[in-house]
C-alpha cells in the first residue's frame, strides 16, 4: 500500500482542523478549535496520513513514561475501506516502539474498532460519560507493541 506517515506541526493547524471537523459525530469527539489543536498539538505527535501523495487523515498519540495514548484516528470518509486506517495504526506503533497502548473509543464506532482488534488491542473496559458528553467509550489496550 502506498501510504505513509508525515509528522504534523502547529504550522499545519488548518489543515487538522478541517480533518477534525469532517469527522466530528456522536462517536468521534473531535476538537473544533484551534486553541483545542494547539493545545492537543503541545501533548501529542500527530501525524498525517498520506496516501497516494495526498493526506487523507490523522493519527497521533500521547507520549506517557511507561505506555503511550492512541489519541487520534481519522480517516477522510472519501478514503475508508481501503485499508488505510488499519495500516496507519500498525505503522504508528512501528513509530513508537513496544511500550504498551491504550485508545478510548465510542463502542459504536464498529469500523475503528475492527481497525484497533486487527492491530491486537483487546477490549479491556468501559466508561459511561467518557468526555462529560453523555456517550460511553470502550477502553481498549495492547500489552506490547509488537510489530
Amino acid at each position: 500500500m502506498n501510504m505513509k506517515l508525515k509528522e504534523a506541526t502547529k504550522e499545519d493547524l488548518k489543515a487538522i482542523l478541517n480533518f477534525e471537523k469532517e469527522a466530528a459525530s456522536q462517536t468521534f469527539h473531535a476538537m473544533i478549535t484551534e486553541q483545542e489543536i494547539k493545545e492537543f498539538l503541545i501533548q501529542n505527535k500527530v501525524f498525517f496520513i498520506n496516501y497516494e501523495s495526498k493526506n487523507v487523515g490523522l493519527i497521533g498519540y500521547e507520549p506517557k513514561e511507561d505506555s503511550n495514548y492512541i489519541s487520534e484516528l481519522i480517516v477522510s470518509s472519501d478514503y475508508q475501506s481501503k485499508g488505510i486506517a488499519t495500516n496507519a495504526v500498525k505503522e504508528l506503533l512501528k513509530t513508537i516502539g513496544d511500550k504498551p497502548s491504550e485508545l478510548h473509543t465510542h463502542p459504536e464506532n464498529n469500523s475503528a474498532i475492527i481497525v484497533y482488534l486487527k492491530s491486537g488491542f483487546k477490549i479491556k473496559g468501559w466508561k459511561d460519560n467518557y468526555y462529560g458528553d453523555g456517550e460511553p467509550r470502550l477502553i481498549l489496550f495492547k500489552e506490547k507493541n509488537d510489530n
